[in-house]
């Protein structure tokens, strides 16, 4: 959680860092195998490809790899959702007539703090992020 719910501005340095979300991974992973090791009775690992002599601290790496790629794809598409979520929003107020046309670009920019919940200025926030992480993701 980031924050952001009471000024429309979410604070991405609370998001975890990398390492703290493969460090749960990896609890995560560990716990899993444990889990189906008592459910089946055997190696939690059933995959056919697997070797008995592969290394398991290898095969946990390439798995949380995996899953953090997949973390980072989550974050993205979750930033498009909810920074459309947001525009859709500030649509709604325009439609009952509640959005000021004249505040529009100071609100986007952050320049201005209504009394309510600012959807424009969050959805751009949360469109920000998307760019930030779709360029980070581009990169690799």
């Amino acid at each position: 959680h980031t924050g952001g719910n009471d000024n429309g501005i979410p604070n991405y340095a609370l998001y975890p860092s990398v390492e703290r979300q493969c460090h749960f991974l990896e609890a995560y992973l560990r716990e899993r195998d444990f889990i189906d090791s008592k459910t089946h009775g055997g190696n939690a690992n059933t995959d056919a490809n697997v070797d008995a002599n592969d290394d398991p601290v290898k095969d946990i790496s390439s798995e949380i790899t995996h899953l953090q790629s997949q973390v980072e794809i989550f974050q993205m598409i979750n930033s498009l959702y909810w920074g459309i979520w947001g525009i859709v929003q500030a649509a709604e107020e325009v439609r009952i007539g509640t959005f000021r046309v004249d505040d529009a670009r100071s609100r986007m920019m952050g320049e201005i703090d209504g009394d309510e919940w600012d959807y424009l200025k969050y959805g751009r926030n949360r469109l920000e992020r998307f760019r930030d992480c779709k360029g980070k993701m581009m990169r690799c």
